[in-house]
């Protein structure tokens, strides 16, 4: 069996929502994209299950809270500047290392069994 594809590119997606569950491993991201030339946005939700490396994903979780903080915004907002497998180590089936760099927040790597990437209907 082999490793997901990554088959939507998130470059500049706006990241809405982080919500991490530690007691599950699981990280679901809530993105939209403006479609190029039209008024139309596309929602899309990244889900990522059965994470191990929980405590720098509650690291990063809590940067976010603690910008939300800060900047007194409901939403989160920033855009995603590259999700993708990392170089090393190597992603096997089950196994999966991936990195998610948003804008201002810098990279996570995230060791996980699975994820997802779905289009969702919601409006803004």
């Amino acid at each position: 069996m082999s490793i997901p594809v990554l088959s939507y590119n998130l470059h500049d997606n706006i990241v809405e929502c982080f919500n991490f569950n530690s007691i599950r491993g699981r990280l679901i991201i809530l993105i939209w994209d403006k479609l190029v030339d039209s008024p139309t946005i596309v929602w899309r939700q990244l889900t990522i299950s059965g994470i191990i490396n929980i405590k720098e994903v509650g690291k990063y979780q809590k940067r976010i809270a603690d910008d939300l903080d800060k900047t007194q915004r409901e939403t989160f907002s920033y855009r995603i500047d590259e999700f993708k497998y990392c170089d090393k180590p190597k992603s096997e089936t089950r196994n999966l290392h991936l990195s998610l760099d948003i804008d201002h927040l810098g990279t996570l790597t995230i060791n996980c069994a699975k994820f997802t990437i779905q289009v969702i209907n919601r409006k803004l």
